[in-house]
C-alpha cells in the first residue's frame, strides 16, 4: 500500500482543516490514524535529531522544549478529532440497525398473530365438529394451547380462555385413570413422565399433582390405634409416616415429581388433617385406657406432660428429613390439641375425688380430724394439679384449671355447709371443736388465696409468647378459647367471676365459723350472767321495803354477785386455755380474713376481746336504764360493773361504748365516784 501523504497545513491551521482533510479521504479511519501517527513519529524523530543538533550547537534549550510541547499538543488534537469522527460514524450505523430490528420485530409479531389466529380457527373448527362429550385429539388441544399463548401475549380475550379450559377439562378427564394405571404398571416412571409431559404442555401440572396426591392419600391411609401412652401413639405414628415416606421416595415418586420430599410431606399432612376424628378418638381412648389403671387421674396427667415434652423435644431437634418432620410435627400438634378437650375433665375429676369428703364417725372431734386430714391432702393435690398444668401447657393451663377449681370450690362450700349444720350448729359444741373448725377454715382460706394468686399470675402471662414451640403453637390453636376465657374475668383481680363468687362464699362461711366460736366460748359466761341478772332484777321497779335505810350495807361493803365473779374468773381461765393456739398460723389466717386485718399479733387476746365484748353486751342489754331501780339494786349493779371493768382492764380488752357510758350513769346516780 502506497504511503499516504499528509498535507502541509498553513501556519495558522485549526482542527477544522484536519477534519476536512480526513473527510476528503476514502481510506478507513484506522489507516488515516496510523498515517498520522507515522507522520507524528517521523516528525518526532526529526525533532529529536534537530534537538541533538541544537544541543551540539548549544542553542537555547527553551526553544526546543517549546517545539516538543507543540508537537504533543498537535498529537492530542489529532487523536481527539479522529475519535470524535469515529463515534459519530458508529452512532449512525447503530441507529440504522435499531430501526431495522424494530421493523423486523413488528413483522415477526404480525406473522405470529396471524399464524396463531389461523391455528386457533382451524382447531376450533375441528372441535366444533366433534361430539359434545368426545375429547379433542391431542394435537388439536396442544395446537389450541399454543395458539392461545401466542395470542394472549398481545390481547386478552376471556372467552378464548374459557373455551380452552373446557376443552382441556374434557381431554384430561380421560387421564385420571391412566395415571393410576401408570403408577401400577411395571414401568411407572416412563409411563408417568409421558403423561406428565402432556399436563405440562397444557399448563395443568397442578392437576397432575392433585391426582397423584389423591392416589397417595387413598393408598396410604394412616390408622391411629389406642396406645398405652400418648407418647407411644405419637412415636408409632411417626414410624408409620417415615416408613411410607421412605418406601415411596425410593420408588417412582423421586423420579417423577419435581420436589418429591415436599410433595409427600404435604400429601401426608392433608391426609392426616382429614382424619381429625380418628386422631381425637385415638387420643380419647388412650387417655381412657390410662384411667382404667389410674382412677384418680394422677398418672394420666403425668402421661400428658410426658407426651408434650416428647413433642417439644422433637420440634426443637427433629431427627428426620425436614419435609417429613413438618408433617410429623403437625400430627403431634393436633394430638396435643386433642388432649385439651379432656384436660379440664381430668383435672376436675381429680380434684373432685380429693374433695369428696365423707365421714365415718358421728363424733365431732373425729370428723374434724378427718376433715383436717382431707383438707391437707386436697391442698397437696391441688398444688400438684397446678404444677402439672403449668408444666404441660405453660400459662395456657389457666383456662383448664379455672373450671376445675370452680367445681372444687362449689363442692367444698356444700361440704362445709353440711358439716356446719351437722356438727357446729348444736348446743353442745365443745370449745376445742369450734376452735379446730376455725383453724381448718383458716387453712382453706390461705390455700385459696395462694391459688388465686397463682392463677392470676398465669392469666397475666397468658398473652406472653411461650419459648416452648409446642405450647406456642397450641396457643394459636386455642386463640378462640383464650379470647372467650378473658371475657369471663372480673376486673377486681379475683380472676374468673364464678371463682370470685365461690371464694367470697367460703370467706362468708369463715366469718360464720368465727362468730359461732365466739358464741361457744362465751356462752357459759353470757348464759349464767343473763340468768343471774334476770333473777335479781325481777322486782327492779319496786323499792325493797324489807330493807331499811339503817340496815343497808354501804357500797364499799357490797360484794359482786357470784355469777359476775364467775364470769371474770372464766375470762381469765379462758385466756390460759387459748394460749395453746397462740402459734396457730391457720387460725391467725382465719381471723385476718374475717376481721380484715393485716395481721393478728396475739390470737388468745383476740378471742378474749370478742368474748369480753359479748359479756359487756349481755350486761348492758340486761341492765338497761338504772333510773327506775332501787338504790340497793343500783348499788349492787355498780359493784358488779366495777368488778367487770377491772377484769377487762386486767385482760387488756377494749370496752364498748355502751359499757363505758353505763359508768357515767352510775356516777350521775351517786353510786360511783368520778374518775
Amino acid at each position: 500500500m502506497s504511503k499516504i501523504e499528509i498535507p502541509v497545513f498553513p501556519e495558522h491551521w485549526n482542527v477544522t482543516d484536519l477534519v476536512n482533510w480526513i473527510n476528503s479521504r476514502n481510506e478507513p479511519i484506522k489507516t488515516l490514524l496510523e498515517a498520522v501517527e507515522a507522520e507524528i513519529e517521523e516528525a518526532q524523530s526529526s525533532l529529536v535529531e534537530t534537538r541533538n543538533k541544537i544541543d551540539r550547537l548549544k542553542h537555547d534549550e527553551g526553544n526546543l522544549e517549546q517545539c516538543v510541547r507543540s508537537c504533543a499538543e498537535l498529537r492530542e488534537r489529532l487523536k481527539l478529532v479522529v475519535d470524535t469522527h469515529a463515534k459519530e460514524h458508529l452512532a449512525k450505523e447503530f441507529d440504522a440497525i435499531a430501526i431495522y430490528d424494530k421493523a423486523d420485530r413488528r413483522a415477526a409479531d404480525l406473522i405470529k398473530i396471524l399464524m396463531a389466529r389461523k391455528s386457533w380457527r382451524e382447531n376450533v373448527a375441528i372441535i366444533e365438529n366433534l361430539d359434545g362429550t368426545e375429547p379433542a385429539p391431542e394435537n388439536v388441544v396442544i395446537n389450541l394451547q399454543k395458539a392461545y399463548e401466542s395470542l394472549s401475549e398481545f390481547l386478552d380475550v376471556p372467552e378464548r380462555a374459557d373455551f380452552l379450559e373446557k376443552v382441556k377439562d374434557v381431554f384430561l378427564s380421560w387421564f385420571s385413570t391412566r395415571i393410576v394405571l401408570a403408577i401400577q404398571s411395571e414401568t411407572p416412571v416412563d409411563d408417568l413422565l409421558l403423561i406428565k409431559q402432556k399436563y405440562e404442555m397444557l399448563r395443568r401440572t397442578e392437576d397432575f399433582n392433585d391426582i397423584i396426591k389423591h392416589y397417595l392419600e387413598n393408598e396410604n391411609k394412616f390408622n391411629f390405634h389406642t396406645a398405652n401412652k400418648l407418647s407411644d401413639l405419637f412415636i408409632d405414628t411417626r414410624d408409620m409416616i417415615i416408613s411410607s415416606y421412605k418406601r415411596l421416595l425410593d420408588g417412582w415418586v423421586e423420579k417423577v415429581l419435581d420436589d418429591p420430599n415436599v410433595f409427600l410431606s404435604n400429601a401426608f399432612t392433608e391426609s392426616i388433617l382429614t382424619l381429625e376424628k380418628e386422631i381425637r378418638d385415638a387420643c380419647t381412648n388412650t387417655i381412657g385406657r390410662s384411667l382404667e389403671d389410674d382412677p384418680s387421674g394422677s398418672q394420666t396427667l403425668k402421661m400428658i406432660l410426658e407426651f408434650r415434652s416428647v413433642l417439644s423435644q422433637y420440634m426443637s431437634r427433629p431427627d428426620d428429613d425436614k419435609s417429613v418432620a413438618k408433617c410429623i410435627i403437625q400430627f403431634g400438634e393436633h394430638l396435643l390439641f386433642c388432649t385439651t378437650n379432656q384436660y379440664t375433665k381430668l383435672v376436675a375429676s381429680f380434684l373432685a375425688n380429693c374433695s369428696n369428703i365423707s365421714f365415718d364417725s358421728t363424733h365431732t372431734f373425729a370428723c374434724l380430724e378427718q376433715l383436717s386430714n382431707k383438707v391437707s391432702q386436697l391442698i397437696r393435690e391441688s398444688n400438684y394439679v397446678v404444677q402439672m398444668a403449668k408444666e404441660t401447657f405453660g400459662n395456657i393451663g389457666v383456662i383448664f384449671l379455672v373450671p376445675a377449681f370452680r367445681a372444687l370450690y362449689e363442692n367444698l362450700i356444700s361440704i362445709l355447709d353440711k358439716f356446719y349444720k351437722t356438727h357446729m350448729d348444736r348446743s353442745n359444741v365443745k370449745d376445742e371443736d369450734a376452735l379446730r373448725m376455725v383453724s381448718i377454715s383458716g387453712q382453706l382460706l390461705t390455700w385459696i388465696d395462694n391459688d388465686k394468686q397463682r392463677l392470676k399470675d398465669m392469666f397475666e402471662q397468658l398473652g406472653t409468647a411461650a419459648a416452648d414451640p409446642a405450647i406456642s403453637k397450641l396457643s394459636e390453636k386455642l386463640c378462640s378459647e383464650i379470647s372467650n376465657f378473658r371475657k369471663k374475668l372480673s376486673v377486681k383481680g379475683e380472676g374468673d367471676i364464678s371463682l370470685a363468687k365461690a371464694r367470697a362464699e367460703i370467706r362468708k362461711m369463715n366469718k360464720r365459723f368465727i362468730a359461732r366460736t365466739v358464741e361457744v366460748l362465751s356462752r357459759t359466761l353470757v348464759g349464767d350472767m343473763e340468768n343471774g341478772l334476770q333473777s335479781i332484777m325481777l322486782d327492779k321497779s319496786v323499792e325493797n321495803t324489807k330493807i331499811k335505810e339503817s340496815t343497808k350495807v354501804p357500797s364499799f361493803g357490797t360484794s359482786p354477785n357470784e355469777f359476775v365473779t364467775a364470769a371474770g374468773v372464766a375470762l381469765l381461765s379462758l385466756a390460759h386455755q387459748l394460749s395453746t393456739y397462740s402459734q396457730d398460723s391457720n387460725m391467725a389466717s382465719a381471723i385476718v380474713f374475717a376481721a380484715k386485718l393485716e395481721t393478728v399479733d396475739d390470737i388468745p387476746s383476740w378471742w378474749i376481746s370478742k368474748c369480753a365484748i359479748a359479756v359487756q353486751e349481755c350486761f348492758v342489754d340486761n341492765v338497761g336504764d338504772i333510773s327506775g331501780y332501787s338504790s340497793y339494786l343500783c348499788r349492787q349493779l355498780s359493784v358488779d360493773y366495777t368488778y367487770l371493768a377491772d377484769v377487762f382492764e386486767d385482760l387488756g380488752t377494749t370496752k364498748i361504748s355502751d359499757f363505758v357510758n353505763m359508768r357515767q350513769a352510775f356516777v350521775s346516780a351517786g353510786y360511783l365516784e368520778p374518775l
